[in-house]
């Protein structure tokens, strides 16, 4: 019962939360160039995280009173926001840790997945001894 109440006013300051974030986001979003992968990413990630609120709210609203134990949609709802929200979170590594969004002004806005390794200009070649860092 100590989970349910935590959980329901857990999701209740993530959504209120999401929706203050959510407005800082777009405005970075339209920062970045358009025709870029770094403008796809951002909005697969904005898009994403819209349904990650839109999953938690519901299942928020579903559950009457903290006290009660949530109903069985309730709880998928839940797991599906946490789910998605993983997903959505690597999305964001991807804009700031790969693509350099709002980090760097000499952003790669069209840099490889992170998935695909190190870009092949960066792979150093471990046969010469002359690219190893010192």
């Amino acid at each position: 019962m100590q989970w349910s109440i935590a959980a329901y006013y857990m999701i209740a300051a993530g959504v209120i939360g999401a929706l203050v974030a959510a407005p800082f986001g777009a405005v970075d979003l339209m920062a970045v160039p358009r025709g870029t992968r770094a403008r796809r990413i951002g909005a697969v990630h904005g898009a994403g995280n819209a349904a990650v609120v839109l999953l938690f709210a519901g299942s928020w609203a579903l559950r009457p009173a903290a006290t009660v134990v949530p109903s069985d949609l309730a709880l998928t709802l839940s797991f599906a926001g946490a789910s998605l929200a993983v997903v959505t979170a690597w999305l964001g590594g991807e804009l700031v840790s790969r693509l350099g969004i709002g980090v760097s002004d000499t952003a790669n806005v069209n840099a490889p997945s992170s998935l695909e390794g190190e870009p092949r200009e960066r792979r150093m070649d471990t046969s010469d001894p002359r690219t190893f860092p010192d």
